[in-house]
């Protein structure tokens, strides 16, 4: 698996790659329902070991997920995974990804479409990946506008699973090709 930097961005809102140090921070932040219900795969409540030994797991190796944590000022605001590679639970494998999430108090002021915009930019930077793929559960429409600012076009609409309601939800399947990437200064 190719590796992205560790570290991504220079100006305000940064990306740095998450360590076990940052699991109580993030806790803090993402044990909280309003998040969890758009996310597919955190069980609800979310225990604190579950966040602390999956950023033991990304830390790891070349097969684990690459994760950063959203930084603004040196203040951590959420987390952004993503990877060159296709995603090892998508049938069929369609290519790179991206995924994330954004601390409630920190909601609407931008920072997500930054940070997802500098997380695009860095794959296709590292990949010659045609295109990117994520997808948000129906009804996520924050999160549906900050992929559309980039220029992500819905591909398709079906179900995934929601672990934290633990049922099928309807989903929504995005693609950001390369020539219509826009980039968010």
């Amino acid at each position: 698996m190719h590796r992205l930097p560790d570290r991504i961005g220079t100006g305000e809102v940064r990306l740095r790659r998450a360590s076990p140090a940052d699991a109580v921070v993030l806790y803090a932040l993402y044990n909280n329902w309003n998040i969890i219900r758009w996310l597919a795969r955190p069980s609800w409540p979310a225990p604190f070991e579950r966040v602390e030994a999956y950023l033991d797991m990304v830390n790891r190796g070349a097969d684990s997920p690459q994760y950063w944590v959203i930084e603004r000022n040196g203040v951590i605001l959420g987390g952004i995974s993503g990877s060159i590679e296709p995603a090892s639970d998508r049938q069929p494998a369609e290519g790179p990804h991206i995924g994330y999430w954004l601390g409630e108090p920190f909601w609407g002021q931008g920072v997500m479409t930054r940070a997802a915009s500098l997380l695009c930019g860095a794959i296709f930077e590292a990949s010659a990946a045609p295109a990117i793929y994520s997808g948000v559960f129906e009804g996520n429409e924050g999160s549906l506008r900050i992929q559309q600012k980039l220029g992500f076009e819905i591909v398709g609409r079906g179900e995934a699973f929601s672990t934290p309601l633990d049922r099928a939800l309807p989903h929504v399947s995005t693609r950001l090709l390369r020539p219509d990437f826009r980039p968010v200064a």
